[in-house]
């Protein structure tokens, strides 16, 4: 994948790291997507986008809490969709 050779270039690279986050996600491979999206956050505390990834990718795992946490992250920073997530998920 293209991201694998950005992030070889920049390791640090956040938008690559969320993006190959996101494609495993979209093919269930949520551990591995996790991954990513926990690195993301770890170089960009202010990633909203990242925080709202690991909430789906936590509550498709059906880990409530750790959903939750990070929607309620997603939402505090701004991301637009963490609000519906977070309505429909964490009750």
């Amino acid at each position: 994948h293209d991201f694998d050779k950005a992030l070889e270039i920049d390791p640090k690279d956040t938008n690559a790291l969320y993006n190959r986050g996101n494609i495993k996600f979209q093919s269930a491979e949520l551990e591995d997507a996790i991954k990513d999206f926990t690195e993301a956050v770890k170089i960009d505390a202010q990633f909203a986008k990242a925080y709202y990834g690991l909430g789906l990718a936590y509550q498709k795992l059906g880990n409530s809490d750790a959903s939750c946490m990070n929607l309620k992250q997603a939402n505090r920073l701004g991301y637009p969709d963490a609000k519906t997530a977070l309505e429909t998920y964490c009750k």
